[in-house]
């Protein structure tokens, strides 16, 4: 990067001192056409004696400054101030001389500086220094330049930032049932915890609780990445959801929570066992967080450009600051309940995933009257 600078500092320089050879080019020939048509133009208003005299003494070898010199006692008082030093033409060029190096020093202030610290800004995110951000000029493609890379490392950080959080995350949740089945299989291998059948159901229910955190993971990351596949077929959703919600139609009476399904039929191309999952994380969530509300409502609309999925609870709601926050990954509005129920944390980042991945987008906020609402909305991929 220093190297590149530089370079970058040399071919200013020579684009200066370019610019500045021009100036005193187009100065020197300037000054020589203006002399010589000053010059024809003072020669032609001398009497005829006068200008042979002055003939003679160029021929003589003398210079025009010596000549007129010899002449001035003669030279009429009209024609004495038709014609000036040669003095002056060296005034132009240190005018010529300054302004070049005035346009050296803008160039270096106006390009060098904000390059000099963009170069010194790439440098510390090589580091990992994600919260250094570049000079940005006023205007200018330059700054353009430095803008969007200022934008990229904001973006570098906000991923540095979640990829934290994320390790730390799956640290978080990884060792709680580790513990759990560290301690318990310890107790049972020094005899002091019997290994009764209830025991054992309970460390494969910490097996599974880190199974389903795995594959979370493993979802989430290869969808983020692009690496999840869609065998994508044509169903019913209507038909579909209500297959889904056939699976915890016992849960739910347990639980006393009434459900239903409303809007029209439909037909969408999609991965059955992705959109099950989808499902399935939705409805769970809504068991775990809005048991209290005892309510669960599911609907379909369609104009048949975008199909739109709703699913409402009449649980205690969604903090307003919070609603975007929830499909991050290990993010819980309740984290002692959660994962006394069983939940990962992942849930909703594996619906987010998911959806994004069908090419959809989701959204959650409160409803009216109470409760939590999220919104699926699915491409023009109706049939």
């Amino acid at each position: 990067m220093a190297s590149s600078l530089k370079s970058s500092s040399l071919r200013i320089g020579v684009w200066t001192s370019v610019s500045v050879a021009m100036l005193l080019v187009a100065a020197m020939l300037w000054h020589v056409w203006w002399v010589r048509h000053e010059d024809r133009q003072f020669l032609s208003l001398l009497p005829f004696s006068l200008q042979q005299q002055y003939a003679v003494m160029l021929a003589q070898g003398l210079s025009g400054r010596e000549a007129i010199a010899r002449i001035q006692s003669q030279l009429p008082g009209a024609v004495q101030n038709q014609w000036l030093p040669l003095a002056n033409g060296w005034v132009i060029v240190m005018i010529s001389l300054w302004a070049g190096v005035f346009v050296g020093f803008y160039a270096r202030f106006r390009f060098m500086l904000p390059l000099r610290s963009l170069g010194e800004a790439a440098q510390r995110i090589t580091k990992g220094d994600y919260a250094v951000r570049a000079l940005e000029p006023s205007d200018g493609s330059v700054s353009e330049l430095i803008h969007h890379f200022n934008l990229m490392a904001g973006h570098l950080e906000r991923l540095e930032h979640e990829r934290k959080e994320s390790i730390a995350g799956i640290s978080h949740e990884l060792r709680t049932p580790l513990t759990i089945l560290r301690g318990r299989l310890h107790g049972v291998y020094d005899g002091v915890i019997p290994a009764t059948r209830d025991e054992i159901f309970k460390l494969l229910q910490q097996t599974e609780h880190l199974v389903r955190l795995v594959e979370d993971v493993q979802t989430v990351t290869l969808a983020e990445g692009n690496r999840l596949s869609l065998h994508r077929v044509p169903r019913d959703l209507i038909d579909f959801i209500q297959q889904c919600c056939a699976l915890y139609s016992r849960r739910f009476e347990e639980e006393g929570i009434d459900w239903s399904i409303q809007g029209q039929s439909v037909t969408v191309l999609i991965d059955e066992d992705r959109m099950r999952q989808i499902m399935t994380n939705l409805i769970e969530n809504a068991i775990r967080y809005a048991v209290q509300g005892k309510e669960l409502e599911i609907e379909v609309q369609s104009d048949h450009r975008d199909v739109t999925l709703f699913v409402r609870d009449r649980g205690p709601g969604l903090p307003d600051a919070l609603s975007e926050r929830i499909f991050d990954p290990f993010f819980r509005l309740d984290h002692s309940r959660s994962r006394a129920t069983g939940g990962t944390g992942m849930g909703l980042a594996v619906v987010r995933s998911l959806v994004l991945l069908h090419g959809g987008r989701i959204r959650a906020n409160n409803r009216k009257g109470g409760g939590a609402e999220f919104r699926i909305d699915l491409p023009a991929s109706v049939t």
